[in-house]
């Protein structure tokens, strides 16, 4: 189960060496230095707590948490499993949280969705919208954890309730290339430094400001970009400097010859998630879930095997590293969620559907794959059934047709609902999509039998579909047993899935800043 890697203790994955800085030769320097050694040998044995500065600070502790400090919701372990939903709040990019190919994917997304399986929950993501206060938003009951690059200090423990690390960092000044100023926190002296809005980051540098009364200034970027995309955008010479976590900017860099790292702005400080701090089951829970996935020994780190994978996928490994980056690839980079984006937009056209909503459905019917086939004959991006569809034995798993066929099916489906409210009809349409007439009008029967409205879904038609599995049902039926509950998670994961999708398109800027029409929400 355990594997031991590195041979530095303060070293996890986030400190790959000279191998992945390639370039500046600041960039180069091992960590292994008496005094980072001290200071993670201190954050071990004090167990797992960052290491205060001689003053008895750490940067950022002289400023309050956001407004919303106290929870305002009791939902502890208890309540998340009787929902049977874990629900993260993180940041997009690479390290954190991406659509990637349409899936979902990132390190602390994984590694969070790992500890969700080892409970039997399903994980959702909540993605803060600009201006949003990801602690704010925990505390409000939007989420059970906050899992987005945070490091432990003693401000974020009054904010919540900080984790067993599952890895350690410090924060770095990124610079230029070409930029030779010394690697000192006295270089801060006169820059403009960009930083998210409502980031760790934000309150290190005003309290470097503060102790060492150095002149620069701190500017919050508009559009709440990623670590990732600041480093970017100093790699590009679109900005002079932003601050990041040495790990996330290690890896963004692998692939950044432009950017370099300049000063640590902190010393080394454990990696943690923050829960609400009246969740003390779920704390501990988290918390045995990370000490089996990472510990910090007395001469390395041990890592589990899915931890080791993770590590790998997104930090260490320079082609995987690179893939999760391609732009192609991701919907927040360059407007593309699938490889079928123009076929699915031009077959919506007239329709009244989503092609966002259509894109979701048919990542959730074929995982975007041309070929794929069903155990009861679907075939295709749409999983048509061939002895149903006007399209021959080739046509069916041509790309284009197939979608066409779906779509045509889907608003057939759509008009015969156009009495309902917009999302029920929505709804209904992607249920009936999978389970066929016969079942939804079995399941709005059942639900009129329990007094229920058949023509809403959530809480109503919902109940009526899950009672089909129920044999004291089947009399009250015309077509019999039917696994309800599949249809009621099919077209859950659908909506969940078009809403993160929406959200990343909703990032993407185009180079001549124009966004085009398809692109805006409906």
């Amino acid at each position: 189960m355990w594997r031991r890697t590195g041979t530095i203790p303060a070293m996890q994955h986030a400190y790959p060496g000279p191998r992945a800085t390639g370039g500046h030769p600041a960039s180069r320097r091992t960590f292994a230095t008496p005094l980072l050694l001290a200071a993670v040998f201190l954050v071990v044995l004090g167990g797992c707590r960052p290491v205060p500065h001689s003053n008895g600070s750490v940067p950022g502790d002289s400023h309050a948490c956001p407004e919303v400090s106290t929870p305002r919701v009791e939902r502890d372990l208890d309540a998340i499993r009787a929902e049977g939903v874990l629900r993260m709040i993180t940041r997009p990019g690479p390290t954190s949280f991406l659509v990637y190919d349409g899936d979902l994917a990132g390190f602390e997304y994984e590694l969070v969705a790992a500890f969700a399986r080892a409970q039997g929950l399903r994980l959702e993501v909540v993605l803060p919208r600009p201006g949003e206060d990801p602690i704010s938003l925990l505390n409000q009951g939007a989420g059970d954890l906050v899992a987005a690059g945070l490091t432990a200090s003693p401000l974020l423990e009054r904010c919540g309730s900080v984790t067993q690390p599952y890895g350690y960092t410090r924060q770095r000044l990124i610079l230029p290339a070409g930029d030779d100023r010394p690697d000192t926190v006295t270089a801060l002296a006169g820059m403009s430094v960009h930083v998210p809005a409502h980031s760790q980051v934000l309150q290190t540098l005003r309290d470097i400001q503060n102790r060492l009364h150095l002149r620069f200034s701190i500017v919050k970027a508009a559009g709440d970009p990623s670590q990732d995309d600041l480093i970017a955008a100093v790699a590009a010479g679109r900005i002079p400097a932003t601050v990041a976590n040495e790990n996330v900017a290690l890896a963004a860099m692998a692939n950044l010859p432009g950017a370099r790292l300049g000063a640590a702005l902190t010393g080394v400080r454990p990696n943690v998630w923050l829960l609400r701090a009246n969740s003390p089951r779920l704390r501990e829970s988290v918390d045995r879930f990370l000490a089996r996935q990472y510990r910090m020994l007395a001469t390395a780190p041990r890592r589990s095997r899915i931890y080791g994978i993770l590590e790998k996928r997104y930090f260490i490994d320079p082609e995987e590293m690179a893939r999760y980056r391609r732009p192609e690839s991701r919907p927040d980079r360059s407007g593309v969620i699938s490889p079928w984006d123009g076929i699915v937009r031009e077959a919506c056209v007239g329709t009244g559907l989503d092609w966002v909503l259509v894109t979701a459905l048919m990542y959730e019917e074929s995982r975007f794959l041309p070929t794929a086939r069903s155990n009861a004959g679907a075939v295709g991006l749409m999983q048509m059934m061939p002895r149903f569809s006007p399209l021959d034995s080739a046509q069916v798993f041509d790309p284009t047709e197939n979608i066409r066929a779906g779509v045509r099916r889907l608003h057939e489906i759509y008009r015969g609902y156009a009495y309902l409210d917009s999302l029920d009809r929505l709804a209904f349409t992607t249920a009936t999509y999978h389970s066929g007439y016969g079942h939804m009008n079995d399941a709005r029967r059942l639900t009129m039998d329990a007094g229920l409205d058949p023509n809403r879904w959530r809480d109503n038609v919902e109940v009526g579909l899950q009672r089909k599995r129920e044999r004291r049902h089947y009399p009250d039926t015309r077509y019999g047993f039917y696994r309800g509950n599949e249809t009621v998670d099919y077209v859950r994961d659908i909506f969940y899935r078009h809403r993160l999708y929406r959200h990343m398109l909703d990032r993407w800027i185009p180079p001549d800043g124009r966004r085009p029409a398809w692109a805006e929400s409906p």
